[in-house]
C-alpha cells in the first residue's frame, strides 16, 4: 500500500521494520481509539451526556480535587468522569499523548506545546514526630532537614525529584529510609518516629490532629508550589469538559482568596 518494506525475514523467523513497528503503533492507536467510541456511544444510549478522562497528582488528589468534583458531578449528573492518579510527568505525558482529556499537576513540569491555567497552589511543609528535635521549631530550613531520615513518596514523584534537586546543589543528599505511595502512609511512618516527611501542607490536616504530629513549615520559596491544569486546547474540548475545567478553576480562585 504504502511501497515500504514492513516486515523482515530472518534466521529466527518474521520480525517488524522500523517502518512496521510504526504501523504497529499507530493501529493500536486507532484500535483503541474505536474501543473508546463504542464505549462512549454505548454510554450515551445509557443516558451518560459527557464522558471525560482525567489524570491527576497524587496532591490534588488527596488535597481538594475530590471536593470539586463532587460539586461538579452533582451539578452535571449526566456525565461520567474517569479520574486515575499519577506522578506529575505521567500526567502531561497523558495529555501529551491523548490519553486523556485533562492533566491535574505541579506547575513545575515541562508543559511545552499545552495550554495550562491555574488551578490550586499550596505549601511544602515538614512533619515530624512530637518527640523529634524540629518539633520545636516555629520554621526550618531544608538544609537542617537533611541530617535526619526521610520517609519518600513513591520513586518517580515530583516532590522526591524537587528535594533531592535541592539537596544536591547543597552538595548532600535525602537519605531515604523508605518509600511509600501515600500520604497517609508516609504519615503512618512519621507517627511510630521512624522518619521524617515533607508532603503538601492541605495533606497535613489530615493526619495533624488525629496522629499527634508536629507540622513545620519550610523557609525556603521554592516550597510554594502551582498546581495547574494541562490540556491540549481549551476550545477543543467538548462542552462539558470546558465546564469541568471552568468549575476547578472557580474553585480553585475561592480557597485562594480565602487564603489571602
Amino acid at each position: 500500500m504504502t511501497g515500504v518494506e514492513l516486515l523482515v525475514r530472518g534466521g529466527r523467523g518474521v520480525s517488524p521494520t522500523a517502518a512496521g513497528e510504526a504501523l504497529l503503533h499507530h493501529a493500536r492507536q486507532v484500535l483503541t481509539g474505536i474501543d473508546r467510541m463504542r464505549s462512549e456511544l454505548s454510554e450515551y444510549a445509557e443516558g451518560v451526556r459527557g464522558h471525560l478522562r482525567v489524570f491527576a497528582n497524587v496532591s490534588s488528589i488527596a488535597e481538594f480535587l475530590p471536593g470539586d468534583l463532587s460539586t461538579f458531578l452533582a451539578r452535571h449528573p449526566n456525565v461520567r468522569l474517569d479520574l486515575h492518579e499519577r506522578v506529575s510527568p505521567a500526567v502531561v505525558l497523558g495529555v501529551r499523548e491523548r490519553a486523556v482529556d485533562l492533566g491535574i499537576c505541579w506547575g513545575v513540569v515541562d508543559m511545552a506545546s499545552l495550554q495550562v491555567m491555574p488551578y490550586d497552589n499550596d505549601e511544602l511543609m515538614v512533619v515530624v514526630h512530637p518527640d523529634h528535635p524540629l518539633g520545636r521549631k516555629a520554621s526550618v530550613r531544608f538544609d537542617e532537614t537533611l541530617a535526619y531520615e526521610f520517609v519518600g513518596l513513591q520513586p518517580g514523584s515530583l516532590v522526591n525529584a524537587v528535594l533531592s534537586g535541592v539537596a544536591a546543589r547543597t552538595g548532600k543528599s535525602v537519605d531515604y529510609r523508605i518509600h511509600v505511595t501515600t500520604f497517609e502512609a508516609a504519615t503512618a511512618i512519621v507517627a511510630a518516629n521512624l522518619a521524617i516527611c515533607v508532603i503538601p501542607s492541605e495533606a497535613t490536616r489530615a493526619y495533624e490532629s488525629s496522629r499527634g504530629l508536629r507540622v513545620v513549615p519550610l523557609a525556603e520559596d521554592w516550597a510554594r508550589r502551582e498546581i495547574v491544569l494541562c490540556m491540549r486546547d481549551y476550545d477543543a474540548l467538548p462542552v462539558h469538559g470546558r465546564a469541568f475545567v471552568d468549575h476547578l478553576r472557580e474553585c480553585g480562585a475561592a480557597r485562594r482568596s480565602l487564603r489571602t
